[in-house]
């Protein structure tokens, strides 16, 4: 019987991720102004279209995709919610939820920032004409974070060091940052 439970959870934890990993792309392109007639960004789109309804009621704040955001948040909240119960029985409540939630999101958001630049470098050096769609949309995930640390560390005899930086500091911040915050709000709670 447990066996079928770990089934269970693995089959309701892996549809929630594939969820929450598009909602996040398509947030991420619009926050970073990806090309919309991206093949890829297009599918992104089409994939997360079950959030329109939700777009007519709440709509954009300051150019920050509000629907997404709260579409983010609430999946990653169910997810939690529901893997909670299926483990233990109970749900925990909506303040535990939502702080879990946000920094389970953080993390996953390092994650994303830390494999889109892992795998920008690697088509830099196998295909380094950056035509392709999907080398065209790391390039726009990627950039606004490796163009701060290229002002302050610029290429030296046409060496590129500012992946190394941001992927440094993504894992201080995933490796530290995240836990550290996770205490704070653990103590806040309880």
């Amino acid at each position: 019987m447990e066996t079928m439970n770990d089934i269970g959870q693995l089959v309701v934890r892996t549809l929630f991720d594939v969820a929450i990993i598009l909602v996040l792309l398509r947030l991420l392109l619009q926050l970073f102004r990806a090309d919309f007639y991206n093949p890829i960004s297009q599918a992104v789109v089409r994939a997360t279209s079950f959030l329109d309804p939700l777009r007519k009621v709440l709509g954009a704040r300051g150019g920050l995709d509000l629907t997404t955001l709260v579409a983010l948040v609430a999946l990653k909240m169910a997810q939690l919610a529901v893997l909670y119960a299926m483990a233990h029985g109970v749900t925990p409540g909506p303040v535990f939820l939502l702080a879990t939630s946000g920094l389970s999101l953080v993390s996953l958001l390092l994650k994303v920032f830390f494999w889109s630049i892992i795998a920008s470098v690697v088509v830099s050096w196998l295909a380094p004409d950056g035509r392709s769609p999907a080398t065209q949309l790391l390039w726009s995930l990627t950039e606004p974070l490796l163009a701060p640390a290229r002002r302050l560390l610029p290429p030296l005899g046409g060496l590129d060091f500012s992946p190394i930086i941001v992927l440094l500091v993504i894992n201080i911040l995933d490796d530290y940052g995240v836990p550290a915050l996770a205490g704070l709000v653990q103590r806040a709670l309880f």
